[in-house]
């Protein structure tokens, strides 16, 4: 038990000393209650406490402590003469005595002391003050130093980082060497919180702006023709005949056949048209006559007659705008479809047969 015990001290005073600076030889402050518990048992003092620390110790009291154990009576005579043995401390309370323990949590703040103590009160403030260890007497009796608190822990923890890292001037003399150096931005070491903002709504979700159809002044719409525009052509479907199946149908009809005599109008007639589209106003060669113009015949009772779209509808025909052309009547062709080009290609044969028969 004996190993055990001393073990124990050890690590305690070690821990004192190497986190808080407790040096050799040990100052042990003790108080009026802890020196009259020691009288009542016939306790040896300093000797036990030289055994139990088991090194050089120095028992020291103050004037303050003194006086209040005199002002108890008669019962604490043996306790003040007991305490007037051992060192007094100087306390500057001589000329104004004040309370024991107030006292001794006045002399903690300076120098490292242990104390010892009875009094609950202390020893409850001393165990949550860092860097104080507490001796007392266990059961009025057993003399034992008491455990590193949690407070005590946690000083000795803060000193030990203190020592390592490295101080906030340091640091900042540090980063102003390095900026100044070009070893790191200035910018690198700030860190920049980026606030959460409203997001934008969905692209996808949202409906495009529809525009309107602007109508012209005049009250034509898009559609419509402007003055000195062309006007807007409809799509038709046609079924176009290729060129060698109409080449087929003129070399079977012939020349001088009805049906052949028809699409050499028609062509002639297309042509023309092409033609005055793009000249609307052919140069006249003055010695020769013009052929293609009409002679009206004059009315002497009516020199301008209507024409007859003003007959039917009672209203002028609107006037073409300068350099425009007009809307073109949509015609309606009668495109050959390709089952009746073949049945016409099958009568062709049968009559050029029967032809050639009669004549033999």
């Amino acid at each position: 038990m004996k190993v055990t015990k001393h073990k124990k001290i050890r690590n305690y005073m070690s821990f004192y000393m190497n986190n808080f600076g407790f040096r050799e030889p040990l100052l042990i402050l003790i108080d009026g209650s802890f020196c009259h518990a020691a009288y009542k048992i016939h306790l040896q003092i300093e000797e036990q406490l030289k055994k139990y620390f088991q090194c050089e110790v120095k028992l020291i009291v103050t004037a303050c402590i003194i006086t209040e154990t005199e002002n108890l009576g008669s019962g604490f005579v043996g306790t003040t003469q007991l305490l007037k043995r051992f060192l007094v401390h100087r306390c500057g309370h001589e000329k104004r005595p004040i309370v024991g323990s107030a006292c001794i949590k006045s002399m903690t703040f300076t120098c490292r002391y242990i104390v010892a103590t009875q009094d609950q009160a202390l020893k409850q403030w001393i165990l949550s003050r860092p860097s104080t260890p507490l001796f007392y007497l266990h059961n009025g009796s057993v003399p034992t130093l008491a455990k590193p608190s949690e407070a005590h822990r946690q000083a000795a923890e803060q000193l030990q980082r203190g020592l390592v890292s490295v101080r906030p001037l340091d640091q900042s003399t540090l980063t102003q060497l390095k900026t100044k150096e070009g070893i790191v931005q200035p910018d690198a070491t700030v860190e920049k919180k980026w606030k959460k903002r409203p997001k934008n709504p969905n692209p996808l979700s949202c409906k495009k702006p529809q525009r309107k159809k602007q109508e012209s002044s005049n009250g034509n719409t898009k559609t419509g023709v402007a003055d000195g525009g062309v006007g807007k052509k409809k799509n038709r479907k046609r079924i176009k005949v290729p060129k060698h199946v109409v080449e087929h149908l003129k070399a079977a009809n012939g020349p001088g056949t009805p049906k052949a005599k028809e699409g050499m109008v028609q062509q002639n007639a297309t042509t023309k048209k092409k033609k005055n589209q793009n000249n609307p106003n052919p140069p006249k060669n003055p010695g020769q006559p013009d052929t293609t113009a009409k002679k009206k015949k004059e009315n002497p009772k009516n020199p301008n007659p209507p024409s007859k779209q003003e007959k039917s509808n009672g209203k002028p025909k609107p006037a073409v705008a300068n350099g425009g052309v007009g809307k073109k009547k949509d015609k309606k062709r009668n495109d050959v479809p390709k089952h009746a080009v073949e049945h016409l290609k099958a009568a062709n044969g049968q009559q050029k047969k029967s032809k050639n028969v009669n004549k033999n």
